[in-house]
C-alpha cells in the first residue's frame, strides 16, 4: 500500500515537472524568459566572463533591466561593486531618438577601472553604444559589455552574450503595464 502511494506521488511529481519543463520551452520559443531561464543564462554568461580572463572592478547596470542582471552578475563574480547608469531619450523631429545618459555617481568612480557594462535586454544596441561612449570619456582601463542576448540587428555587439535572437526577449520582471519602454512613453508626449 505504501509503495503504491509513493509510486503515485512520484508519478504526479514527474507529470508536473514535465508540464513545467514543456511550458518553459514554449515560453522561450515565444520570446519570454522565465526566472529559471534567467538563472541558467546568467550562469552561462558568468562562465563566459570567467573563461575570458576578464576580471572587472565594477559592474555598471544599464537601466532597470541592466541593474537586475548586473546585480546577479556582480554578486556571482565575487561580490563586485555595482552602480547604475540610466538614460532618457530626446526626439528630434519625432523621428530621430538621441540617448541622454543619466549617471547617479560622479564620473571619477569609473576612472582607472575595468568596467563590465550590463545591458540585459538590448534592442538595437544604440543606447548601449552611447552609454559605453560616455563611460569611456571617464578614462576607465577597459569597458566590456555583457547581455543575455544580442539581436541579429544589434549595432553594439556585446563582448559576452548567451543567445542570438531575431527579436527582443521579454523579461520576467516586466509584468505590469506600467513597465514600458520610456522612449515609447516620451515619444507619445
Amino acid at each position: 500500500m505504501v509503495i503504491q502511494w509513493l509510486e503515485t506521488i512520484l508519478s504526479l511529481i514527474g507529470v508536473v515537472t514535465s508540464i513545467y519543463s514543456i511550458s518553459l520551452v514554449i515560453l522561450d520559443r515565444l520570446g519570454y524568459y522565465s526566472w529559471f531561464s534567467i538563472v541558467l543564462r546568467s550562469k552561462k554568461l558568468i562562465t563566459q566572463i570567467k573563461r575570458s580572463g576578464y576580471s572587472p572592478d565594477l559592474v555598471v547596470g544599464l537601466g532597470r533591466s541592466g541593474s537586475v542582471l548586473g546585480g546577479i552578475i556582480a554578486g556571482n563574480l565575487g561580490v563586485l561593486p555595482i552602480t547604475i547608469v540610466d538614460r532618457t531619450y530626446e526626439w528630434i523631429d519625432e523621428k530621430t531618438r538621441v540617448v541622454k545618459p543619466i549617471t547617479f555617481v560622479g564620473e571619477r568612480i569609473f576612472k582607472g577601472r575595468k568596467i563590465l557594462l550590463v545591458d540585459a535586454a538590448p534592442h538595437t544596441g544604440e543606447t548601449c553604444r552611447a552609454i559605453k561612449g560616455e563611460l569611456l570619456k571617464a578614462a576607465p582601463i577597459d569597458v566590456r559589455v555583457a547581455s543575455l542576448f544580442k539581436c541579429t540587428y544589434t549595432v553594439q555587439i556585446p563582448d559576452y552574450y548567451v543567445d542570438e535572437v531575431k527579436k527582443v526577449r521579454k523579461m520576467p520582471w516586466r509584468f505590469s503595464e506600467e513597465y514600458r519602454e520610456d522612449f515609447v512613453l516620451q515619444k507619445g508626449k
